[in-house]
């Protein structure tokens, strides 16, 4: 299936796609990544990034803040990330989910969720190329990973 540009196409070599496990490390202090997330994000805001997350990850980010804090604390979380000035978030497309469940059964020997699957079909369908994430196996796509 061919491409469809989107909007976010003219500002598309200034995207970072957030991940949850940089969402995890922002929002808590006990992280073991907090410090190096918080660095991180400035940089990227000095350097006028725009920081997107797609919805997938909203759902990842919910189900780890419930198993925290739960379903009360992990909603007030969220709304306030939809808040943010800082961070939009888009939505996954028809053929993105179709191309993620591919990628998804041909990663079979490695560990990634369905989730990283659709973050890795909206990147490539959207020629993104930078990612924020502390997982280690955003190595399986040649991605910039941020930080």
């Amino acid at each position: 299936m061919e491409y469809e540009p989107h909007p976010e196409d003219g500002v598309r070599e200034m995207m970072v796609v957030v991940d949850t496990s940089a969402l995890i490390a922002l929002l808590e202090p006990r992280d073991q990544y907090h410090e190096a997330a918080v660095e991180a994000l400035k940089l990227l805001l000095i350097e006028g990034a725009t920081l997107v997350v797609p919805h997938s990850i909203i759902t990842e980010f919910y189900d780890n803040l419930v198993s925290e804090y739960g379903k009360r604390r992990a909603v007030q979380k969220v709304e306030k990330l939809e808040q943010s000035q800082v961070i939009s978030i888009i939505f996954e497309t028809v053929d993105e989910l179709n191309l993620a469940r591919e990628l998804f059964m041909k990663y079979d020997d490695v560990d990634v969720s369905l989730t990283d699957c659709i973050v890795f079909a909206i990147m490539e369908r959207r020629r993104l190329k930078r990612v924020f994430t502390f997982d280690s196996h955003f190595w399986i796509r040649e991605l910039e990973v941020v930080p």
